[in-house]
C-alpha cells in the first residue's frame, strides 16, 4: 500500500533525450536537468524504438533487431558509483510506441540520486529517445 501511495504521489516520467539520438559503440553521455531517483525497484530506463520496429511486433522481431545485451547503460550517482543496466527481453508497447526496458543487473537502489547516464550499443541504433520512468508499471 505504501508503494502505491508513493507511486501516485511521486511517480515521474523524465524525458532524457527530447530529440532523437543515435546509439553506437561509443558512449553517449546524458545529464538530466535534475537527479534521477528511484522510489520503487521498478524504476528504469526506457528506450523508444518505435521508429525502428514499429508498434505491432512480436518478441522475436524485437530480439532479432536489437538482441538482448546489445545496449549497455550506466547510471552514475554523486559519489561516482555506477549501476549497470542492459536490455533483455523486457519491452513495453502501447497503441503508438514500442519501448525497450533496460534492467539493472542488481537491485535498483531506492532513493539514490543518479546525476548522469552513459549509454552505448553494440550496433548503431538511430532515432531513439530515452526516458526515465520512476514507477513500477
Amino acid at each position: 500500500m505504501k508503494n502505491l501511495i508513493l507511486m501516485m504521489l511521486f511517480s515521474k516520467i523524465i524525458i532524457l533525450t527530447p530529440a532523437p539520438i543515435t546509439l553506437s559503440d561509443k558512449w553517449v553521455e546524458v545529464v538530466p536537468k535534475e537527479p534521477l531517483r528511484a522510489i520503487t525497484s521498478g524504476a528504469g530506463i526506457f528506450i523508444d524504438v518505435t521508429s525502428i520496429v514499429g508498434v505491432e511486433l512480436e518478441n522475436d522481431s524485437l530480439r532479432n533487431t536489437i538482441p538482448p545485451g546489445s545496449i549497455i547503460a550506466k547510471l552514475i550517482d554523486k559519489q561516482g558509483r555506477e549501476l549497470k543496466m542492459t536490455n533483455g527481453d523486457a519491452y513495453s508497447t502501447s497503441k503508438d510506441t514500442t519501448e525497450l526496458i533496460l534492467l539493472s543487473e542488481t537491485t535498483m537502489p531506492i532513493k539514490n540520486d543518479f546525476i548522469k547516464l552513459i549509454i552505448k550499443s553494440k550496433k548503431n541504433i538511430e532515432s531513439i529517445k530515452i526516458t526515465w520512468k520512476n514507477c513500477k508499471l
